[in-house]
């Protein structure tokens, strides 16, 4: 397994904080989502890289819906958006779309950057996709061939 979590733990958390910190992203974002629109795909959670992504404290998640549209998966977020007690949601999406979610105990984000929509090429604003789902996105963000990336 490429991410698996070591007993030793990572990036300053231990295998048990990891866990929980998991758990709490299946618990607070992931059921309650399933609830209402299930048939998601978790594509990855824990992933052991360097950086500052969530994922490597276990509170973040990609997901994708197969079968579903840019805009069926665009409704979901807003759901998400108006439901659900998420840090910071990433709606990525081109010609397919995939959602990033990330869940922490406390100390949620209130700097704008909660929600954010891309569109490969550049951030897009005022555009189908993205009216009434973007609030803002903070300065520290740029956006590369690879997706987005947090300076």
């Amino acid at each position: 397994f490429k991410h698996w979590i070591p007993d030793a733990g990572w990036n300053g958390l231990s295998a048990v904080e990891l866990i929980t910190n998991l758990k709490g992203l299946a618990v607070n974002i992931l059921e309650p989502l399933a609830d209402q629109y299930p048939g998601f795909r978790i594509n990855c959670a824990f992933r052991k890289q360097t950086g500052k992504s969530q994922h490597n404290s276990g509170m973040a998640c990609d997901i994708q819906y197969p079968g579903k549209t840019v805009g069926d998966e665009f409704k979901i977020c807003q759901w998400i958006k108006n439901n659900l007690p998420y840090d910071q949601m990433i709606f990525e999406h081109g010609n397919s779309a995939r959602i990033h979610l990330s869940f922490k105990q406390s100390g949620h984000r209130t700097d704008g950057s909660r929600v954010l929509s891309y569109k490969p090429g550049g951030w897009s604003t005022g555009k189908e996709y993205t009216t009434g789902l973007v609030l803002a996105y903070p300065e520290n963000v740029r956006v590369s061939p690879g997706g987005v990336v947090f300076a």
